[in-house]
């Protein structure tokens, strides 16, 4: 925690008495986020990722659900792939973000229409089922 509010310019921050201990400072968690908020708008999201990886301190952006597709990592490694569901049309479907070597891994049926299923339910069915 020492290292983060040092980059952030603001060292002083953990002289005061609610922060002054590990214990202290997860109770008072709230206030520590409400301070990196205030301090983190005097740069850019770019000088602050470099700011931190100078330091060595782990750090990504975070972004915006509108921006999401362009994210650089996200893009490299295809995880949005567009797919037509067969009566609503074109969608961007999303891979699963994990993979295991015995379990292979491929896309979810696609999301089953308004009233698709009820008859399965009410009956106790399996829902979706082939």
């Amino acid at each position: 925690m020492l290292p983060v509010f040092t980059v952030l310019g603001a060292p002083e921050i953990l002289d005061e008495e609610r922060f002054s201990t590990r214990s202290l400072r997860w109770s008072s968690i709230g206030a520590l986020y409400q301070a990196i908020a205030a301090l983190t708008p005097r740069r850019t999201t770019a000088e602050w990722l470099e700011a931190f990886h100078e330091a060595s301190i782990p750090a990504m952006p975070i972004r915006d659900i509108a921006d999401i597709r362009t994210d650089p990592h996200l893009q490299a490694v295809n995880f949005f792939v567009r797919r037509e569901h067969p009566t609503e049309g074109a969608y961007f479907d999303i891979k699963a973000p994990v993979r295991f070597s015995a379990v292979p891994g491929s896309l979810a049926a696609h999301a089953p229409t308004i009233g698709q299923d009820t008859e399965a339910v009410r009956q106790g069915g399996w829902i979706g089922a082939p």
